[in-house]
């Protein structure tokens, strides 16, 4: 049987598996551990300290080093407490043996430890200061892991535009990246959304209570309801589906085949506030157009500024042309849905 070593390469075969086997390890305490701010992740080349058997965490007292750079590091940064990164693993961990036979070492993960620097010393000048020593391996922050933004809607997992694991026979990942962007905000209060359709959103939907406002005299109305669900359902209510943004305002407007009325409704839509106008209507005559184009003027006397989105027949391609006015005004944006 062959004898493989990482050497040298351990550095590169360590990084490829922090991310799959150390931050589960430590996924539980970055979460609830409040320290995590002012924490390093140490990893040594060699066993250059020793908790006390038995212990997977001890203070500075207790730990022994047969390298007095380190001791002296962690007393003159007033280390408050060491633990181990993988408290669980054992070195016989390190040996493996594959299905060919091959006897494998991977990378030793008792070397792994985390310090706790009190909050008056600097956390980049520790780590400064471990990397400039021989037989440190790695040092750096450690980050807290959050879980990604995956909501428990009932009908969430049928949101194939949203997120797209081929669940309905298409293409995985061919979505919006929903998910991703929620991880970083899942929708603001403050950016408004109207709906300018055949009638009203309901406004007694489990997703909408509370947010939408506007011409609620009219009948309900299920496209409007739809359209308002894609763009801003509230998400992780175990309820129906996820918006795009989970806590808009919902303005809502009904519309009639009149062009006059289409028109006040837009304006209605933008004089409340709403920063989003979603029309998924068409028209076979340019005079909507016409009256559209000359919306926008108004518009930036009141400084009002909003996308006008747009869904798209046959027809609306046709009166395209007619809508050039909007799309070279500052204050609209003419987007196709």
């Amino acid at each position: 049987m062959r004898y493989t070593i990482f050497g040298r390469r351990r550095c590169l075969v360590l990084l490829g598996t922090v991310a799959s086997l150390m931050l589960p390890c430590l996924l539980k305490c970055q979460i609830e551990n409040p320290y995590v701010d002012r924490e390093v992740v140490v990893m040594f080349k060699d066993n250059a300290i020793q908790l006390p058997f038995g212990k997977s965490e001890a203070v500075v007292s207790e730990v022994t080093s047969k390298d007095a750079k380190v001791k002296s590091i962690l007393l003159n940064y007033h280390i408050e407490a060491i633990r181990k990164g993988f408290p669980n693993f054992d070195v016989s961990d390190t040996v493996k043996i594959t299905n060919e036979g091959i006897r494998v070492r991977s990378a030793d993960l008792s070397t792994f430890f985390v310090f706790r620097l009190p909050q008056d010393r600097s956390r980049d000048s520790l780590i400064a200061q471990l990397k400039s020593l021989q037989n440190i391996f790695y040092a750096a922050p450690n980050s807290r892991v959050l879980p990604r933004a995956m909501p428990n809607d009932m009908y969430f997992g049928l949101q194939d535009n949203f997120y797209n694991t081929g669940q309905s026979g298409g293409t995985p990942g061919a979505d919006i990246k929903a998910t991703a962007a929620w991880d970083i905000t899942t929708g603001s209060s403050t950016v408004g959304i109207a709906i300018v359709d055949n009638g009203c959103v309901r406004w007694d939907h489990e997703d909408f209570i509370g947010r939408v406002w506007g011409d609620l005299t009219n009948p309900l109305d299920d496209h409007a309801t739809h359209v308002a669900g894609i763009a801003a359902a509230r998400g992780n209510n175990w309820t129906g589906v996820a918006g795009v943004n989970w806590n808009a305002p919902i303005n809502t407007q009904k519309i009639g085949d009149d062009e006059t009325v289409i028109a006040n409704a837009i304006i209605n839509a933008v004089n409340s506030g709403a920063f989003v106008i979603n029309d998924s209507w068409g028209t076979t005559s340019a005079q909507l157009s016409v009256m559209l184009a000359d919306l926008p003027p108004i518009f930036r006397t009141q400084q009002k500024c909003c996308i006008f989105i747009k869904g798209v027949s046959e027809s609306w391609k046709k009166q395209r042309k007619h809508v050039a006015g909007l799309t070279s005004s500052s204050s609209w944006m003419l987007y196709d849905c």
